[in-house]
């Protein structure tokens, strides 16, 4: 499923057949401060932390332990990362598109077990 990231720069997208997957990439590329919408118009519920968040809630947010589901999903998360696409190509100085593909490096070599 192809995802918007709701964030005040560009309109850009990600895709991943696993939600939770989407959410947790969103995350990590707005810091939490920026929205996903899916494919149907749909806000995904989840994926915003505007106020900040403990680790205890973001564990409950991605199955009892976020490190962990970052880890057990490294591949899916990469190839999410990989995904990313502007609408319109970069018009804004903020660089989505330079995290996501730091991101995908990133979780690509967790994936082949490899410590960052």
């Amino acid at each position: 499923m192809k995802y918007e990231i709701i964030n005040p720069s560009d309109k850009c997208f990600i895709a991943s057949d696993n939600k939770k997957v989407a959410q947790f990439c969103n995350l990590l590329l707005g810091s939490g401060m920026y929205g996903l919408r899916d494919e149907d118009g749909n806000d995904v519920v989840g994926c915003l932390y505007l106020f900040g968040t403990t680790q205890e809630s973001l564990n409950a947010d991605f199955d009892g332990d976020f490190k962990k589901f970052g880890k057990d999903h490294a591949k899916e998360i990469a190839a999410c990362f990989k995904t990313f696409e502007y609408a319109n190509g970069r018009t804004s100085l903020n660089d989505i598109g330079a995290r996501a593909r730091h991101f995908a490096e990133a979780f690509e070599k967790m994936a082949q077990g490899v410590e960052a």
